[in-house]
């Protein structure tokens, strides 16, 4: 037996009291759940002012990639959440200013993280094989990739990894050199969807 097979019982009324006693002594309760925060982890790509030991994750609301300029939300319990250095969020009017720390990007560590890509073109199939294409030549990872048409016009979002801000450049700039293709990063596809709208 294991705590799914029991919970199964216990829900359709096929276990009792005695049962449960059994089942506990048994030891049978299956691997403890690890306790933390999703997207927390140890650093391995930025340093913390003044600070070690401290759980970080990279924001999805402005998505920073090594050689943006950073700054650091200290998360109550959890870490320190990095942003880009001008993100509304971490300077919003709620927030307050004594939880903002410095962080530096580590050189030499690479770390791919995930970046959004909004491009516009006309809406054909071979134009989105050239897109594919460049993001695979240029060996950003693709995550994720959305696709829309409005009015005669494609309105594609890709979530790329990449390992640093010049990569990044190097691909929207590969981007914009195709056919009728306009390529810029966005924060996020909350954004990416109001401005097609």
């Amino acid at each position: 037996k294991n705590l799914e097979n029991y919970l199964t019982k216990l829900g359709f009324g096929q276990a009792n009291v005695q049962s449960l006693h059994n089942f506990l002594l048994s030891g049978n309760l299956g691997q403890k759940k690890k306790l933390g925060f999703p997207n927390f982890r140890k650093p391995t790509g930025v340093r913390i002012a003044g600070m070690s030991n401290l759980m970080v994750r990279y924001a999805n609301c402005c998505n920073p990639v090594k050689g943006d300029p950073i700054i650091g939300l200290m998360i109550q319990g959890k870490g320190v959440s990095i942003h880009i250095a001008d993100c509304t969020n971490a300077h919003s009017p709620g927030i307050n200013p004594e939880r903002l720390v410095e962080v530096e990007w580590i050189k030499g560590e690479q770390e791919s993280l995930p970046v959004w890509i909004q491009l516009n073109f006309e809406g054909e199939i071979k134009t989105q094989r050239s897109i594919l294409k460049t993001i695979q030549g240029s060996k950003a990872i693709l995550v994720e990739s959305n696709l829309r048409m409005q009015r005669g016009t494609t309105f594609q979002e890709v979530l790329v990894k990449v390992k640093n801000h010049d990569q990044l450049n190097r691909l929207i700039g590969k981007l914009n050199n195709l056919s009728s293709v306009v390529a810029e990063r966005k924060l996020s596809p909350s954004e990416l969807l109001a401005h097609s709208s």
